[in-house]
């Protein structure tokens, strides 16, 4: 996966493409787009480093009661 971020005043250009598969997207935000998307990302990548701890917690009690 590749990705491409271009800025123009207020305006942010993303790209992503997989140039093996010959698959390419281009978006445009403005700012307020590209806040809710950072925000939702961050949100997004929070939830999962917790449930990644929650699950190695409940592997490792697992191993301890075999």
């Amino acid at each position: 996966m590749e990705l491409s971020v271009r800025t123009d005043g207020r305006t942010v250009y993303l790209g992503l493409g997989n140039a093996s598969q010959d698959i390419h997207m281009n978006i445009t935000l403005d700012h307020s787009q590209i806040k809710q998307l950072s925000e939702s990302l961050i949100e997004a990548l929070n939830k999962a480093e917790k449930e990644e701890h929650e699950n190695l917690f409940k592997r490792v009690l697992e191993r301890s009661a075999a």
